[in-house]
């Protein structure tokens, strides 16, 4: 059910109804957080889904406060040189850099 709400999360927000999919993303991640651990690959995702979604809202202090997030989880989750790991990182320098 969590990866699921994640995934329709991902489809709402790609559509542009950032608010309903922000919802969605943090419903995931709390219930993906008590299954499955905080530093889950699965929870590391969503916080990087999660961090998207708050920049495209323009709210860059939650976005990068969320990004930093995960950044950390994704290190745990896969890795220091994991693919993931970079687009967790490439992630939080957009959003500081305030590219869209």
């Amino acid at each position: 059910m969590a990866r699921d709400l994640a995934a329709l999360a991902a489809i709402v927000d790609g559509r542009g109804r950032h608010e309903e999919a922000e919802t969605t993303h943090r419903r995931a991640i709390e219930i993906l957080g008590r299954r499955v651990g905080a530093d889950h690959r699965d929870v590391a995702a969503a916080l990087v889904n999660l961090a998207a979604c708050l920049h495209a809202q323009r709210r860059t202090l939650e976005a990068e406060t969320v990004a930093e997030q995960a950044l950390r989880s994704s290190a745990k989750a896969f890795g220091a040189g994991h693919p993931h790991t970079a687009l967790a990182a490439d992630n939080l320098a957009a959003i500081r850099s305030g590219e869209a």
